[in-house]
């Protein structure tokens, strides 16, 4: 797996990664239990914690592509950043 972020800590071991493959089966019936929709999960679109010592999966979240939808941030009136 790809690490995202290590923070190894004394308070919190958890480490960020890319979903994979086999992270969809406890995502899915995670959701379908909270009776959300579990059909569809695509594994590389979530980022999932876990903890660096037992490797348990502590939390994930959703990472949504938003394709041409998306706004384009140079029709804003602001600065970068």
């Amino acid at each position: 797996s790809s690490n995202v972020n290590n923070n190894n800590n004394n308070n919190n071991n958890i480490i960020f990664r890319v979903g994979e493959k086999s992270d969809e089966w406890i995502i899915g019936t995670t959701l379908a239990k909270e009776l959300m929709n579990p059909l569809g999960i695509v594994s590389n679109r979530f980022i999932v914690a876990e903890d660096y010592n037992t490797n348990k999966i502590v939390g994930w979240a959703q990472i949504r592509p938003l394709g041409d939808s998306a706004p384009d941030p140079s029709t804003y009136d602001s600065r970068p950043g």
